[in-house]
């Protein structure tokens, strides 16, 4: 299979959820703006970092359970998306998943910023980039989610999970997430580590937010070919 052919459930995805995505989008663009022109917001933002060291992983959960799986559904909503819809097991499942994901980065964070530090030189903001999606994502990340957005897409059956993924099934949609992952995250996520630490939390659930409607799409048209 050619590397076009790998990526055409992601560019599916874009074309169905371009307009919640856009929308996404200049919500950071102009949180990131106005975060340089408020001090209102300025101080928002560092209330919010604090709200969320004092905490924990639970706050962590709850953030990723909103930005990856509530959060999308709004947008969808308010903008029309014609994505397919999802029941209520489906939504649960995605938010079960980005709380999961949220506690993970959460501590993943915290060991970067012990192992690199809290600067934005572009060495640190490299080697945290790099950490990331050299790491992170292909080993952890990536795996975890063709698992359980296979799962889901299949009707939650672990024995329909397991046949998807014979006969390099697996690797297929490996390689389809890893591919769309690394196109929108790598620009995105060196983006964000070159902000402020304040102005990071905000962005990154807004990110994961448009990554949610890739990849739901991406994981729900890729699990169609492969049980064609």
């Amino acid at each position: 299979m050619t590397l076009l052919e790998h990526l055409k459930p992601t560019f599916r995805a874009v074309i169905v959820n371009w307009k919640p995505m856009l929308l996404i989008q200049l919500g950071a663009i102009a949180v990131v703006a106005m975060y340089y022109q408020s001090a209102g917001l300025e101080a928002w933002c560092a209330s919010v970092v604090a709200f969320k060291e004092r905490g924990g992983l639970p706050f962590a959960a709850v953030a990723g359970a909103l930005a990856g799986g509530i959060l999308p559904e709004i947008v969808k909503f308010l903008t029309n998306s014609k994505g397919k819809p999802q029941s209520w097991r489906e939504v649960a499942c995605v938010a079960g998943y980005f709380a999961c994901m949220g506690m993970t980065v959460d501590i993943m964070y915290d060991a970067m910023g012990n192992l690199y530090g809290g600067d934005h030189h572009p060495l640190t903001v490299l080697k945290k980039t790099a950490t990331d999606m050299g790491l992170f994502c292909p080993l952890v990340a990536v795996p975890s989610t063709v698992v359980i957005f296979t799962w889901k897409d299949t009707g939650f059956s672990w024995s329909a999970t397991k046949e998807t993924f014979r006969h390099g099934g697996f690797f297929d949609l490996y390689v389809k997430v890893i591919l769309s992952n690394w196109m929108m995250w790598i620009p995105i996520i060196t983006a964000i580590y070159a902000l402020p630490v304040n102005l990071q939390f905000i962005t990154v659930q807004l990110a994961e937010a448009a990554w949610s409607l890739l990849i739901v799409h991406i994981s729900q048209g890729a699990n169609e070919l492969v049980n064609a």
